[in-house]
């Protein structure tokens, strides 16, 4: 089972890339992004220019050998980048929120924007764990996510 569940999210990973462009959500607004969120997405984009480097020398038939030495990258990373794989923007990585954000979303559309309400309703309701910070960086999210939609 464990096998076939890691061969499963490697081939959705895989696929992510043609999805997002066949959608046409390939490019995302640094301006909707907590700070957190920033320095990730400037990292993905330094992976990113990185592996470009590595794809273009590979194409060009360096060897992996050679590749290495001029990136300065593992070898194990360089085999991986010229046999298809590389990064994605969205790491499959769970958060402390996701069994709460149905009830996130539910007191939001109730009127409830306030970060430190909604923390303490989470604590009292659910005995949430996580951090003010955590629901003040999700509730700046979704403000700015609500002030980018344009209504006409």
């Amino acid at each position: 089972m464990e096998n076939a569940s890691a061969a499963f999210l490697e081939a959705i990973r895989r696929s992510m890339r043609p999805i997002r462009m066949a959608l046409g959500s390939t490019v995302i607004d640094p301006a909707l992004l907590s700070h957190a969120e920033r320095l990730q997405h400037e990292g993905y984009l330094r992976r990113e220019e990185a592996y470009d480097t590595i794809r273009r020398l590979a194409k060009a038939g360096t060897p992996i050998r050679e590749i290495v030495r001029r990136t300065g990258r593992s070898r194990k990373l360089v085999r991986e980048i010229v046999r298809g794989g590389g990064g994605d923007v969205s790491r499959c990585r769970s958060s402390i929120l996701e069994p709460h954000l149905a009830w996130l979303d539910a007191e939001w559309s109730a009127g409830c924007h306030n970060g430190a309400e909604l923390w303490r309703r989470l604590r009292t309701k659910a005995g949430f764990r996580g951090s003010l910070r955590v629901i003040a960086e999700w509730a700046t999210r979704r403000r700015r996510a609500e002030g980018a939609i344009v209504v006409e």
